[in-house]
C-alpha cells in the first residue's frame, strides 16, 4: 500500500542530484517500513504561466487524472500553481484537518492559513456580484517560512519566481492519507 503520495510542482527538487532528498528524510522522520509500504514524491509536474508548452499541458493532464484516480494526499505546489486550480475543488480547508491548537501553532511559528475568494473558485459565467456573495475560502498553508524547505536539495525547494510555496490537503485523500499528510507537514514546519 502507499503510505503517503505527494506532489510537489514546480520544484527545484524535480532535478536536484544531491544525496539526500525530501523523500529520504520523510522516511528517516516518520520510521517507515518501506519494505511495508510505498511512497510517493511526484515532482515531476510543472507549469509555465500563460504557455500551453507540452510539459505544462502533460502536467495538466496528470494532476486531473491523479485526482481522478483519488492517488493525491498533499499538494504543495507555488501560489502561482495554486491559482490554476482555484475553480476545480481540489484541495480542503486545512482547519477541516487540523485541529485549532495545530492552525494556532502553525500561525505562532509564521505559517499563515492561504485564503483565496469565493469568487476565484467559479468560472467568470458562474459568478454574478450582484446576487452572490462574496467570501474567503481557505485552501492551504503558506510554508514559504520552512527552514527545511529552503534548504532541502542544493538549493532548496522552490523557486521564488512563482511565489510562495503552499501545502495543501487533497480532497480525496483517504483518513491515513491525511494522517501521513500531516506527518510530512510537521516535518517541514518543524524549528
Amino acid at each position: 500500500p502507499t503510505y503517503l503520495y505527494a506532489v510537489l510542482s514546480n520544484t527545484y527538487l524535480m532535478n536536484d542530484i544531491s544525496d539526500e532528498g525530501i523523500e529520504e528524510d520523510f522516511i528517516r522522520y516518520t520510521g517507515l517500513d518501506t519494505d511495508k509500504y510505498q511512497l510517493s514524491f511526484d515532482m515531476s509536474l510543472s507549469f509555465k504561466d500563460d504557455e500551453a508548452d507540452s510539459l505544462t499541458l502533460s502536467s495538466q493532464e496528470k494532476i486531473m487524472a491523479l485526482f481522478a484516480g483519488k492517488q493525491i494526499d498533499v499538494f504543495i505546489a507555488p501560489e502561482r500553481v495554486m491559482e490554476r486550480y482555484l475553480s476545480t475543488d481540489l484541495f480542503q480547508d486545512p482547519r477541516e484537518v487540523l485541529g485549532p491548537e495545530e492552525i494556532s501553532k502553525l500561525e505562532d511559528m509564521g505559517y499563515k492559513l492561504y485564503y483565496c475568494k469565493y469568487s476565484e473558485t467559479l468560472e467568470a459565467e458562474e459568478w454574478d456580484p450582484s446576487t452572490m456573495e462574496d467570501y474567503d475560502i481557505c485552501l492551504g498553508i503558506n510554508v514559504s517560512n520552512s527552514k527545511y524547505l529552503k534548504t532541502v536539495g542544493s538549493v532548496g525547494a522552490f523557486p521564488e519566481k512563482y511565489g510562495d510555496p503552499i501545502f495543501a490537503f487533497s480532497t480525496v485523500a483517504s483518513k491515513e492519507g491525511l494522517e501521513h499528510g500531516i506527518e510530512l507537514l510537521n516535518m517541514i514546519t518543524k524549528e
